[in-house]
């Protein structure tokens, strides 16, 4: 059974992760009991306003999802509040996960029968590598006010549970599995790549990003695209699925290569959460149902709050999940394009500006104009530079000049992002304006979304500012 034309017709997910959000968020202000009452009453409250009429058998529908909703925001809320107990001091061999660059030194990811454990070193042995270490246990620091780095919530997201002074750190031998094979490949494509190729490729394919590409997109306000995420998920998806289109193997390989992309780029939370919408849109194919974009980016993002619920407090999570989730709901609201697009790229940098702001002190201005252009100029780009690649990576006759026509359009983009972000350098810095602009776009468009109609949408949307203005005053 359906509600006729009302949310739980549309987008009965969305609701879930918004009882299961909103309690994650208040749990930081008020109890456990308090955050799941208050979010449970919010999103019923929100139901009941957007519904227009109700269809037979609605009522069970309405129960589900409210049943659903409490279950999921008790279960998230009762994993963040798990104790994880180690000894003060550690000495057990595991594996170097990942590793980046932090402050002069390196910030270590490491898995031992203990668990995940989060270090800092001056350097740091290849990814992948067996270890032995002996160090003292900690627990995560927590920001002493807003806009502060938040060790635990940065850590906790990726698994660690607990932060090691290490005393000693020694290789027990060469790194092994994936990270292995990831290293030889990231050595391919500097031995065989223009310096602008070989570091693009690194982004693109096993998210290594180096300073010599962020820069200039750090100043134009675009370098989410550089950021293994649901745009390139979907591009390659999109890419395979052109070619094995039509066979009988075309969902399992496509899902497989685009499982086995996202673990070459370390699994991260916006390639995650596309790869998760992806494969639920090819369960839909499969077996013959409808598929809602909007309704599958709600469910992939609940799933990855029920498996890991620190997930909500990482930055590029939210940006992941809100930006899926504004451009399905104005996608299918709008025509898809030229002037369309652009109007919803301009209106994306508004949603996402308040995040970006409070992790970074201001946004460029840039970035309000100049994704409107980027965005479809990379997506075209972005296919063309991995094709040109092919040949020299595969050590085919005349492979150089492929590699020197990649280089030459990754040049003149540099250089038009550079022009671009000159002509406008003024930097935006998070207001109170600002941020009530994100959230009345964003509950608009998620309400028409929704189905509530349009003479429901402004007080809708008014009501979710005020309540979250309210709820944001608390903390």
């Amino acid at each position: 059974m359906e509600a006729d034309g009302g949310p739980l017709s549309s987008a009965p997910a969305f609701f879930i992760l918004l009882a299961s959000g909103f309690s994650l968020y208040l749990s930081q202000s008020m109890g456990a009991a308090a955050a799941v009452s208050v979010s449970f009453l919010f999103t019923a409250a929100l139901l009941l306003a957007g519904t227009i009429s109700a269809a037979p058998g609605w009522g069970r529908i309405f129960l589900l999802v409210m049943l659903l909703s409490f279950l999921f925001s008790a279960l998230s809320l009762y994993r963040l509040g798990e104790k994880v107990t180690l000894p003060d001091q550690i000495e057990c061999e595991g594996r170097l996960i990942s590793s980046r660059e932090w402050g002069r030194g390196r910030a270590l990811l490491i898995d031992t029968a203990a668990g995940r454990l989060a270090a800092y070193a001056g350097e740091a042995p290849p990814d992948g590598s067996p270890l032995w270490l002996r160090g003292a246990v900690f627990d995560f620091r927590r920001a002493a006010s807003d806009g502060e780095f938040d060790e635990m919530s940065f850590w906790r997201a990726r698994g660690a549970v607990k932060r090691v002074v290490l005393f000693e750190l020694k290789r027990l031998g060469p790194p092994f599995g994936l990270p292995r094979w990831r290293a030889r490949i990231l050595e391919l494509f500097q031995r065989r790549l223009g310096p602008l190729g070989a570091a693009y490729i690194s982004a693109l394919t096993a998210g290594e990003r180096s300073a010599f590409i962020e820069e200039p997109h750090k100043r134009a306000g675009t370098i989410h695209l550089l950021a293994v995420s649901g745009f390139h998920v979907g591009l390659l998806a999109a890419f395979l699925f052109f070619f094995v289109r039509g066979s009988a193997f075309s969902l399992p390989f496509v899902s497989a290569a685009m499982w086995i992309y996202a673990a070459m780029a370390g699994f991260p939370v916006g390639g995650v959460r596309a790869a998760l919408m992806i494969q639920t849109a090819f369960a839909a194919l499969a077996i013959g149902r409808p598929y809602s974009a909007f309704n599958g980016v709600s469910a992939a993002a609940t799933a990855m709050l029920l498996y890991n619920p620190w997930y909500f407090f990482d930055l590029g999570w939210r940006l992941s999940v809100l930006s899926a989730l504004f451009i399905t709901a104005a996608a299918f609201i709008a025509e898809p394009k030229i002037p369309e697009i652009a109007v919803i790229s301009i209106l994306l940098w508004f949603v996402t500006a308040p995040l970006a702001a409070g992790a970074f002190s201001s946004v460029p201005l840039a970035g309000l104009l100049v994704n409107a252009l980027a965005v479809p100029y990379f997506s075209i780009i972005f296919p063309l530079v991995l094709l040109l690649s092919l040949p020299p990576l595969l050590g085919l006759p005349l492979g150089w000049l492929f590699a020197e026509m990649s280089e030459a359009m990754l040049f003149f983009s540099h250089r038009a992002l550079d022009f671009l972000s000159s002509a406008m350098p003024a930097r935006l810095g998070g207001s109170t304006p600002l941020f009530i602009a994100a959230v009345l776009i964003f509950s608009a468009a998620a309400a028409m979304r929704c189905g509530v109609g349009k003479k429901r949408t402004p007080p809708l949307a008014l009501f979710v500012l005020f309540f979250i203005l309210y709820c944001r005053s608390m903390l």
